[in-house]
Order: C-alpha cells, then structure tokens, then sequence
C-alpha cells in the first residue's frame, strides 16, 4: 500500500487480509499515513467483505493473494470486484500464472525456485525465516507457520496459478474489457483489466 499512498497524495487506499495476524504489522507501517490508509479484516472468499468498502473504486490491485482461492472462488471474485469499480477503473494482480503444457510449468517453477535461491542469497532475505521472527514476537514460536497456527491453513488454492487466457475469460465475463498482461516472468505475472 505504501507505494500507492506516496504516489497519490490524495488517495484513500483500502487494505484488506484475512490474516488477523498480520494486519496489526501493516497497522504499524501504516501508521504514519492516518486516515489515508484504511485496513479491514475480511474475507475475499465471502460476500460479506464487499459492504466493508466504500462505493465505487479507480483502481484494484492484488499481489499474491489470488492464487489461494479455488477456481470456483477466483470465478466469483471477479464479478464482485467489477461491481465495486467506476467505469474507466483498472483492476491489476500480481501473482503465479501456469502454462497449459506441464513440462513448461515445471520448467518455469524450477528457474523460479532457482531465482529465489540466488536472490536469497545476494540479499539475506529467508521467508522462513521472517515467519519464525514474527511467529517469536507474537509469542507463538515454534510454530511451523504462524497463520496455520491462527487461521488453519488454507486448503484448496491453485499454487501453481492458473493460465493467463483463464483469467482474461472470467475478467471479460465478469464485465471488465480488454484483458492484459503487463509483466510475466515465468509463471509470475502482472495481468488486469478495465471495467
């Protein structure tokens, strides 16, 4: 969200997660944009979450948080979210996209994994072990992950992502136009849409 509040100095950015864990860290971060930076606790798997927001939206924008819904929940997603953006409005996703040939896709997740490797090891960054520092301060150390700890896990998602052309049928049926991608690296793109 920081990035969307510097670069637009009059925006109200909405955040939202499932994870009551991690929202007081965002919290925290956020802080010094007060108002500006509105946080809520909801589930995009759910229909409740839509009247937690504001009317219509510009703008929508995911990252990696898509690929934890089924199918069924990602097609009935995107109607919702189509209602809650003005017309002209962008909706964009950051996340994992898979090929339709297998032996592409596990290519792809090999120079991935690969990627992240080398990358951890040039800046020092361990996702693992980010988990156990925040599972310690929140006192739940030992813990294999601190959200199944909280939440349970979440089974059912798509990992792997699903093919960018399924995504651009669902957005087009759902009422947005002109379907995109912008960025891809492997099976990590940046696609959206217009409504």
């Amino acid at each position: 969200m920081q990035p969307f509040l510097d670069a637009f100095p009059d925006a109200v950015v909405y955040g939202m997660d499932f994870d009551p864990v991690l929202l007081p860290l965002a919290r925290e971060r956020l802080r010094p944009y007060g108002a500006r930076a509105q946080l809520i606790l909801g589930d995009l798997r759910t229909e409740g979450w839509v009247a937690s927001l504001p009317g219509p939206m510009d703008a929508q924008i995911s990252a990696t948080a898509l690929h934890w819904l089924t199918e069924l929940e990602l097609a009935s997603l995107y109607p919702r979210l189509a209602s809650l953006m003005r017309s002209g409005g962008l909706f964009l996703n950051a996340d994992h996209v898979a090929s339709r040939q297998p032996e592409v896709q596990r290519m792809w997740e090999q120079n991935r994994e690969e990627m992240r490797r080398v990358e951890a090891k040039q800046d020092g960054e361990d996702w693992d072990a980010f988990w156990e520092a925040y599972a310690q301060a929140l006192g739940l150390s030992g813990q294999r992950r601190v959200t199944e700890r909280v939440l349970g896990g979440w089974a059912g998602g798509i990992e792997e992502g699903l093919p960018l052309e399924w995504h651009f049928a669902k957005l087009t049926a759902s009422g947005f136009s002109h379907p995109e991608c912008f960025w891809r690296c492997d099976c990590d793109a940046i696609y959206g849409a217009f409504r």
